[in-house]
């Protein structure tokens, strides 16, 4: 298996600018403010750290009929074409899905009825929104035969980008 590095955080950048009676003195230019102390990368994640992440797969889920299904015992390979990875025995840490912003309408993702893999309950992403799942410091299920689908509707041939990286679970204290 391939080795990954993820380097998990978020952005929150505001931008205010100042009316020019509020700063007559500055040059309109100027009078723009970045507030960015908010911006924070939380960590970084690669083979060796304490939650050892092994695999990371970005791949798009294009529905037929408004329904597909993530198979994390086969997602597809990015890198070679009708290849897929295999996260059997591995638990997903961070698992980012962003609905396409031409879709028709709401993408839901939940666990499979059957073999069901879950990734905190069900979720609901109107088109161009984007949902992260962290799961790096929870105890993740490990994927099995028996935990493993997940399943995605919408309408028509809606589509979803996925990322997931996985990795074993940390050892018990």
């Amino acid at each position: 298996m391939s080795s990954s590095k993820i380097q998990f955080g978020y952005v929150a950048q505001v931008e205010e600018t100042l009316d020019e009676a509020d700063a007559p003195y500055i040059a309109a230019a100027n009078r723009v403010l970045q507030h960015d102390l908010l911006n924070k990368t939380t960590a970084t994640y690669d083979s060796v750290s304490e939650v050892a992440v092994e695999a990371g797969n970005p791949f798009t889920v294009t529905m037929a009929a408004g329904a597909a299904q993530i198979n994390l015992a086969a997602i597809p390979n990015p890198l070679v074409d009708g290849d897929s990875v295999d996260l059997t025995d591995l638990s997903p840490k961070i698992v980012v899905i962003r609905a396409h912003a031409d879709n028709a309408g709401n993408v839901t993702i939940a666990a499979a009825d059957t073999n069901g893999y879950d990734l905190g309950g069900e979720a609901i992403l109107q088109p161009g929104e984007t949902r992260i799942f962290d799961k790096l410091h929870n105890a993740a299920a490990v994927v099995a035969s028996d935990e493993r689908l997940i399943d995605v509707t919408g309408t028509g041939t809606d589509s979803i980008d996925v990322l997931i990286v996985a990795g074993e679970l940390p050892p018990e204290e």
